[in-house]
């Protein structure tokens, strides 16, 4: 493993040369790809948010980029869920999810003249969910239905792993447009860890747009 690192931190500095630094910002287009089950249901609306974010461009060949970067993102959907494992009258739930990641992509860029090719992989940690809508449950004597405005943190997985891929084009003096698919590998439930939670699978899926700007290295 130390062989590992100190190989990557010669190949880093051998390349600082070639690096620069840029900044990237746009907005997230997103929802959740969702299993359901005989007796659970979900589905998501499609709803805007947005990222902001801080990369280092590593060129390794005159065609070939190294693209690591950190990145703000805020997602949010509206979410149905149905459950009706509750042994009386179910539970049903229709509440907008917000989702706040720090997000880590590690992609490979190919850069083909104004153009330019991105994929590889993206690990998230969620630094914070929060619920707000309705839920109701329902009883032998009836049903109840509540206002729902809470934290829901410990609801979802703190970690997401996944994989990205996106396009662009490279506009005058340092900006570039572009657009980026997040998929989701894992899903954010952790289970039917109460009687109102979703146990089905719930897999993020976003849709990015971008404008970033490439700082000119120095002289």
């Amino acid at each position: 493993m130390s062989r590992i690192i100190i190989i990557l931190c010669i190949l880093l500095l051998a390349g600082t040369a070639q690096a620069q630094f840029g900044l990237r910002a746009g907005v997230n287009s997103f929802t959740l790809s969702i299993q359901s089950e005989e007796d659970q249901q979900a589905s998501a609306s499609r709803k805007t948010g947005y990222h902001a974010g801080i990369f280092y461009e590593l060129k390794l060949t005159n065609k070939v980029s190294l693209l690591p970067e950190v990145q703000y993102s805020r997602q949010s959907t509206n979410l149905q869920v149905v459950n009706y494992r509750v042994a009386d009258g179910g539970y049903q739930g229709d509440y907008r999810l917000q989702l706040t990641y720090l997000a880590v992509p590690i992609l490979v860029k190919a850069n083909l003249g104004k153009f330019f090719l991105e994929a590889g992989p993206q690990a998230s940690y969620l630094l914070a969910a929060h619920e707000e809508g309705t839920e109701s449950l329902g009883y032998i004597w009836g049903t109840t239905q509540n206002d729902v405005d809470r934290s829901a943190t410990n609801r979802y997985r703190r970690f997401d792993v996944g994989l990205c891929a996106g396009a662009g084009v490279k506009l005058p003096a340092g900006f570039r447009l572009g657009i980026r698919a997040y998929s989701g590998l894992v899903s954010l439930t952790h289970g039917p860890i109460a009687y109102y939670n979703y146990g089905g699978s719930l897999k993020n899926q976003v849709m990015q747009a971008s404008v970033s700007y490439l700082f000119k290295t120095g002289s």
